[in-house]
């Protein structure tokens, strides 16, 4: 913990780095740092527990990472993806699981998991490495002032003065959260003229206009279609989880990152293809036969006629993506324009954001989690 007693002098209170977060873009840099720099002082502020994202991730598994063995795009930003996924990059990502964290891993179908598909596994090995560099780390701080002076930054929390030479951002996102701890940076970014995205619910559900409280708990393999004024503008097969309200699923989810991207989200609908992978030459009753039961009284209740159009082209209405505690990730964040490749501030020296935070969102696959260790990474490689 911080020495709540003042010291003698100003140098000696500064901290070399000061990151601001302790998920994972915030514990990697701050491990990959201490590496680098073994002298120096680095501190992590935390307002609650460390790697809450990573126990959950992977629903507890914890998929840490994809293999990237094409040029899909995976993320909102291909050209950033291109920069980010680079072969060097990814081999600093490899050789800091396994020399590092000493963590061995297993590939899923390009999947990257722990060996033991267990997240407190990955948890583990963080904290292990955290303590074995000795780096400091302070609980129950949330940031309240940001501010810089003469190459200093100065940073106030609910319990703690911090003078700092570097600050890095790496609070990640509302996703999960259950305290606001972005507000300081709306006066700091205005007054600095930084740009950043509003954060909306990414990787979340759809809660449907329509009433599908009928199917709640069935699930079904479909092509699912994103569309927007007829157009279709996002495109995936997957399962869809029907639940009371809503739809859940991989694959709506990661239809979700495209529908909160939209300026006007009126007249868009998800369109389900039930019978995607079914020969055409089929009888409707044959199809009908083999079809699950719930599905089938839900469309006779509600529609005059069950026949190939509508099991091709079934459209829901979407009323919202469920809220940010159902959410995955967050879309929107800084704009990767006023971030460096070093991810330093081009506007504000010594000044670094990583993570969530950027205006960056992949969709399901360990995309997400990746970016933010790979992130942390690449700042203390280049800083």
């Amino acid at each position: 913990m911080i020495l709540k007693t003042k010291p003698a002098t100003k140098e000696a209170r500064i901290i070399d780095f000061l990151i601001i977060g302790g998920g994972p873009s915030g514990m990697s840099c701050a491990i990959a740092l201490k590496r680098k720099y073994y002298q120096s002082r680095i501190t992590i502020l935390e307002k609650a527990t460390l790697g809450r994202k990573i126990k959950v991730s992977g629903n507890g598994r914890c998929n840490i990472g994809h293999l990237i063995s094409s040029n899909t795009q995976v993320y909102n930003d291909y050209d950033y993806q291109l920069k980010l996924l680079s072969p060097a990059n990814q081999v600093l990502y490899q050789q800091f699981l396994l020399e590092t964290l000493n963590l061995i891993t297993r590939n899923d179908n390009g999947l990257l998991y722990p060996y033991s598909k267990e997240s407190q596994t990955v948890l583990d090995s963080y904290l292990k490495c955290l303590s074995f560099f000795h780096i400091n780390i302070v609980y129950e701080e949330v940031t309240q002032i940001l501010e810089e002076e003469n190459a200093i930054f100065e940073v106030v929390t609910t319990q703690n003065h911090y003078l700092a030479r570097k600050v890095i951002l790496a609070m990640g996102s509302p996703a999960y959260q259950t305290t606001n701890q972005y507000s300081f940076l709306a006066p700091y970014f205005q007054a600095k003229k930084i740009q950043m995205k509003e954060f909306l619910p990414g990787l979340s559900g759809y809660q449907i206009s329509t009433n599908i409280s009928q199917l709640n708990g069935l699930r079904l393999t479909a092509k699912v279609s994103l569309v927007k004024s007829e157009v279709v503008i996002f495109s995936e097969v997957g399962e869809v989880q029907f639940k009371a309200d809503g739809i859940s699923g991989i694959v709506i989810m990661n239809s979700s990152n495209t529908y909160q991207r939209l300026l006007n989200k009126k007249n868009t609908k998800v369109r389900l293809d039930l019978i995607y992978d079914l020969d055409n030459k089929l009888s409707l009753e044959a199809i009908i036969n083999s079809l699950d039961k719930k599905l089938i009284a839900y469309l006779t209740k509600n529609y005059l006629t069950i026949n190939r159009y509508l099991l091709q082209n079934w459209e829901l209405s979407i009323k919202d993506t469920y809220d940010f505690s159902a959410a995955q990730i967050a879309i929107g964040g800084i704009c990767l324009d006023e971030i460096s490749d070093s991810y330093e501030f081009k506007k504000i020296k010594g000044l670094y954001a990583i993570g969530e935070l950027l205006d960056v969102d992949g969709l399901c696959g360990g995309y997400n989690l990746m970016h933010a260790i790979l992130s942390g990474l690449i700042l203390a490689a280049k800083v």
